[in-house]
């Protein structure tokens, strides 16, 4: 059967009477999933979440339980029908890729973030954490369900994500919603990364790894780890370090911490090295990195002890990969230092 005909069965057995206001029987429903089952085969995702639920309604259980398994069924009927319904309105349209205009910001990283829409303040201060350097994100609600433009707007997010960031709170795996958003990362195969922002414990396919707790920073050393060796994030960070020479000492410091762990060329040393030294449009604030101290703020992001001093820092995890190994770090009196240059 072609993906048409399954959308047109699919509507069909969504729109019964019976779905909407209850089924008669036990068997009633029973026979309904048992028509739905096999449309849902053609994506793995809707079809495992439909009959992990669906076998709850053969057994002799009393409502209360079957009423929650049954609302899971419906709903990935209904994320079906608007995933072939988008696929229909994309070849119509023409293209084949997907329009994500409004979604994304270009030339980032794409993170969905999933969370209950309780939580969507935290979530947003999450994502302004990782845009710092060059990370676009995805902020979605539970409150938008019966809206179908923004399902759409989610569906698209979800197909376009690179990784995925499960906002863990007390009620999280309570919503219909963010367990579908989980399935739909563990189906792509990206990169899940678990903050558990209240404490609460992974469930599901994940409940054995630690989630990452408290400091939201720390989301964004994880996700920099993962992606490495992505040209989109080290291009970010590299743009942010330069300008803030002429921004404040907490931003210059916040910058510079940004850099560490990531592998540099030679030519990016050369200019990291000219924009700390260089000229500025007031004071260099970058200058900091070879005269002040690690914060215990900063310590605990990069895992140096506190009071380490920044030059040292500067000296090892970013000098230290020129291949020339051309810089070197001098003490001219008792809190100024420099950077020398060997070839010169």
């Amino acid at each position: 059967m072609d993906k048409k005909s399954i959308l047109q069965k699919l509507e069909e057995l969504f729109n019964l009477k019976e779905v909407r206001d209850g089924f008669p029987s036990q068997e009633a429903c029973i026979d309904w999933a048992n028509k739905v089952a096999p449309l849902l085969k053609f994506s793995q995702q809707y079809y495992y979440n439909f009959m992990q639920n669906a076998h709850k309604i053969n057994l002799p259980l009393s409502s209360y339980t079957l009423g929650p398994a049954l609302k899971v069924m419906v709903s990935q009927v209904q994320m079906a029908i608007e995933e072939l319904k988008l696929d229909f309105e994309e070849t119509q349209n023409g293209f084949s890729g997907i329009d994500t205009t409004g979604i994304w910001q270009d030339g980032k990283i794409r993170v969905f973030i999933s969370h209950k829409d309780e939580k969507k303040i935290e979530a947003k201060k999450l994502a302004a954490i990782l845009d710092s350097f060059g990370v676009s994100s995805f902020v979605a609600h539970d409150s938008i369900q019966p809206m179908l433009t923004w399902k759409n707007e989610i569906y698209k997010a979800l197909q376009t994500m690179e990784a995925f960031v499960c906002f863990i709170t007390d009620d999280y795996y309570g919503s219909v919603w963010t367990n579908q958003e989980i399935g739909f990362a563990l189906a792509k195969g990206i990169p899940i990364i678990l903050y558990s922002h209240d404490g609460t414990d992974p469930e599901g396919f994940k409940s054995d790894i630690q989630a990452i707790k408290g400091d939201m920073n720390k989301v964004k050393l994880y996700i920099k780890r993962i992606f490495s060796s992505n040209p989109l994030i080290k291009k970010n960070i590299l743009e942010n370090f330069l300008i803030a020479k002429d921004g404040s000492f907490a931003n210059a410091k916040s910058q510079f911490i940004n850099l560490v762990g990531l592998k540099f060329t030679d030519e990016e040393i050369d200019k990291i090295v000219s924009t700390i030294t260089g000229p500025a449009k007031y004071i260099n604030q970058l200058g900091v990195i070879l005269c002040d101290e690690m914060s215990e703020d900063d310590s605990k992001i990069i895992g140096y002890p506190v009071e380490t001093p920044y030059h040292n820092v500067l000296d090892k995890e970013i000098l230290s990969q020129h291949t020339e190994k051309r810089y070197t770090i001098i003490q001219v009196d008792k809190d100024r230092y420099e950077i020398k240059d060997g070839s010169k």
